[in-house]
């Protein structure tokens, strides 16, 4: 009887997980407003944690992106430091932007991926003292989610190459973020 019990709160506990339904809904909301056109744009809010010269920086910034056939986005990137921050004894600042492509697969389900590549111009500035501009390129891969027919959330990763070396700072390194996109998906 014990393990009829088991089996019962089981199956209850995977139903709760996994409703059963004809078709899996493409929003958390589950709005049913999802419109599948085969153009659409969203501007999305993006937060970051990257390395710069080796020590953790907070990043904000942001995208701006046209959709062709829900598979493929291209747009801008912006990103920059809120603050100057320290290192070595010294004060920087650091912001890159450029433009962006994203290849999304399956964006009609609920959560999917995006792989994608942006690349354009940074520059890193030693407070009061010399600045420096030169080319980035930056690679990254998100897992998304559809809240509602307008909104979607995401989780990044990223490796960003750059050039700018100002008093033997290094300004290429990893990123982890979160962003939030509002649009016409």
């Amino acid at each position: 009887m014990k393990t009829g019990k088991q089996i019962g709160f089981l199956l209850l506990a995977l139903g709760m997980f996994f409703p059963v339904a004809g078709q899996e809904p493409v929003s958390l909301a589950n709005d049913g407003l999802v419109s599948r056109t085969d153009k659409g744009f969203y501007l999305s809010v993006d937060f970051r944690q990257t390395a710069l010269g080796g020590e953790p920086v907070r990043m904000n910034g942001g995208t701006l992106a046209f959709l062709h056939k829900q598979r493929l986005s291209a747009g801008g990137v912006f990103y920059a430091t809120p603050y100057s921050f320290s290192y070595e004894n010294r004060f920087y600042d650091f912001s890159y932007g450029g433009l962006c492509v994203q290849a999304l697969l399956k964006p009609q389900k609920l959560i999917f991926l995006s792989a994608g590549v942006s690349g354009g111009i940074s520059y890193l500035q030693e407070v009061a003292v010399k600045d420096q501009v030169g080319p980035y390129l930056e690679l990254e891969s998100r897992l998304w989610m559809n809240i509602t027919s307008f909104m979607r959330v995401s989780l990044l990763a990223a490796y960003r190459l750059s050039d700018n070396r100002v008093s033997g700072f290094e300004s290429s390194g990893e990123s982890l973020g979160f962003s939030v996109a509002y649009g016409k998906f």
